[in-house]
């Protein structure tokens, strides 16, 4: 998705989805009922032992 995106977006962007950032800053909670598949945030599995 970052494919053709200036440094500054890419920079910007991983520093939202690395773990070591953001990315264990905030937590979120998903709820759902009758899905056949995993909402694409939540794609990677549980990790609720991490919190």
């Amino acid at each position: 998705m970052l494919q053709g995106a200036d440094v500054r977006t890419i920079a910007n962007t991983q520093k939202l989805l690395t773990e070591h950032e953001m990315g264990e800053l905030f937590k979120v909670i998903g709820f759902s009922r009758g899905l056949d598949i995993a909402p694409i945030g939540f794609a990677h599995g549980d990790r609720t032992h991490t919190l």
